[in-house]
C-alpha cells in the first residue's frame, strides 16, 4: 500500500489469474500502488459482451516496482482477499477487446 497518490505499477496481458479456488484465464490485469484490477475475456465462451471486472482488491503486502514488460515467470501478490497468483498465458491477446481498456491511474 502507498503513501502517495495511487500510481500504475504493472499493466499484464494476456494473464491467468488465480485466487483461492477463482481461476480467470486470459484476463488483464492492472496493478497499482493501491489495487490489482482483473478484467476478465469477451467473448461467446465468457458469455460477455463487453470487459468487466472479474476481481478487485487492495494490495496488502508491497506492490511490485514499476515496469512495463511482460511476466517472465509467476508473481504473487498479497491483498485484502487472499493471494492473488499471476501467470503468463498462452498467445499475444493482439485481437482482445481487454487492448482497448484504459488504465484506472497512470505510471
Amino acid at each position: 500500500m502507498s503513501d502517495g497518490a495511487e500510481r500504475l505499477c504493472r499493466d499484464l496481458h494476456p494473464v491467468e489469474v488465480s485466487i483461492g479456488a477463482k481461476i480467470v484465464k486470459g484476463a488483464r490485469v492492472f496493478i497499482t500502488t493501491d489495487r490489482v484490477i482483473v478484467y476478465r475475456e469477451v467473448g461467446e465462451h465468457t458469455g460477455l459482451k463487453r470487459p468487466s471486472i472479474a476481481f478487485s482488491a487492495e494490495v496488502t503486502g508491497e506492490s511490485p516496482q514499476p515496469s512495463r514488460s511482460g511476466l517472465t515467470g509467476p508473481m504473487s501478490i498479497d491483498t485484502s482477499e487472499g493471494t492473488v497468483l499471476l501467470n503468463r498465458a498462452a498467445g499475444c491477446g493482439c485481437n482482445s477487446i481487454l487492448k482497448t481498456l484504459s488504465s484506472p491511474v497512470t505510471w
